[in-house]
C-alpha cells in the first residue's frame, strides 16, 4: 500500500516561503544579508581562516588584496551579538532601500 500525502491547504513548505521571502528583498539588502551569512559561516565554520579578512594595510597596498577592504565589514560572529547584528543589518538596510531610496538602487549601492 502506498501512502499519499495529505492534500494542501494552499500552504507551502517552509522552505519555499523563506526562498519567496528572501528573492522579494531589494537587491543591494539581499546581497548585504547574503554576504554576511556566508563570510560569517565560512570564517565560523573554519573553512578559511578570519584574519584572511581583516583589514590590514600592508597585504592591501603591497599584495594588492583588495577584498580585504570591503570583507571586513561582512564579517561577524557566531553568536548571540552576530545575529543581532545580522537582525539590525537587515532592518536598517531594507528601510534605507525601500523608504529613504526608494526605486533607486544604484543610488542606495553608491552610497553603501
Amino acid at each position: 500500500m502506498v501512502r499519499q500525502a495529505p492534500p494542501s491547504r494552499g500552504m507551502s513548505s517552509d522552505g519555499a516561503q523563506i526562498a519567496r521571502w528572501f528573492s522579494a528583498l531589494p537587491v543591494c539588502t539581499r546581497f548585504l544579508i547574503e554576504a554576511t551569512g556566508v563570510l560569517t559561516l565560512v570564517c565560523g565554520l573554519h573553512l578559511l581562516p578570519g584574519h584572511y579578512m581583516a583589514l590590514y594595510w600592508q597585504p592591501v597596498m603591497r599584495q594588492f588584496q583588495l577584498w580585504r577592504i570591503v570583507t571586513n565589514f561582512l564579517v561577524t560572529g557566531l553568536t548571540i551579538g552576530g545575529v543581532i547584528h545580522m537582525v539590525l543589518l537587515y532592518r536598517h538596510s531594507l528601510a534605507l532601500e525601500k523608504e529613504e531610496y526608494g526605486g533607486r538602487t544604484a543610488d542606495y549601492a553608491w552610497f553603501i
